[in-house]
């Protein structure tokens, strides 16, 4: 029995690389699985819910099912990459609205769902993905922001849910990181020998070396 096991893991963003990978460490160490999409699909290892993680209301409806019918969110992964690969001029007021929701309002709705859950049981891990595109980039400046503000609601996050041991962290992939590696950083964040980390920003980078 492993430290996963009948762990409630949620993973927002959608079907993509990373959660792909995510869901099945996740699944193969013994943890129950839910990924939120925005259109219904399926995932081996894991149970797709529909849900506009960028629509508060959405987000709490799909957070009482998942409740209702598994339990309480023991780990909660924020990994939202909504973009429109456009400069500042190009962007549309809608796109950026979008955006915005999608990658920055969802952190707080989606946690503001279990947080309580974590404090009353004095335990819960959250994971946040930001991205390189943090510190600047030319054509996703939307997407960029976005990133950026998930620093800084790790931090606040972080700051403020310790007390109920509750440990919250980023992780900033590099483009040249595999989903696998990211992957295995995010479990090891995630169990107890990860504890150490709590509040940081931790980079993944491909391990391959090159001779």
């Amino acid at each position: 029995m492993g430290e996963f096991t009948n762990k409630l893991v949620v993973i927002t963003g959608g079907i993509q690389p990373n959660t792909e990978a995510m869901a099945e460490k996740y699944a193969a160490a013994g943890a129950k699985v839910v990924v939120l999409t925005e259109t219904e699909a399926q995932l081996p290892g894991a149970v797709c819910y529909t849900c506009d993680i960028g629509v508060y209301e959405d987000v709490e409806k799909a957070f009482a099912a998942i409740k209702a019918d598994i339990g309480p969110v023991d780990i909660l992964i924020h990994n939202p990459a909504a973009a429109c690969g456009k400069t500042l001029l190009e962007t549309s007021y809608e796109e950026w609205d979008r955006i915005i929701a999608v990658n920055a309002h969802s952190l707080f709705y989606c946690t503001k769902q279990v947080a309580l859950d974590m404090k009353e049981r004095q335990t819960g891990k959250i994971i946040v993905f930001s991205d390189v595109a943090a510190n600047g980039v030319v054509g996703n400046a939307a997407y960029a922001t976005t990133k950026g503000a998930a620093l800084g609601f790790t931090y606040s996050a972080a700051r403020e849910t310790e007390k109920y041991t509750i440990t919250t962290s980023a992780v900033t992939p590099n483009s040249d990181a595999t989903a696998e590696e990211v992957a295995d950083t995010v479990l090891l964040l995630t169990s107890e020998a990860g504890r150490p980390f709590h509040s940081q920003a931790v980079k993944v980078f491909h391990s391959k070396l090159t001779v």
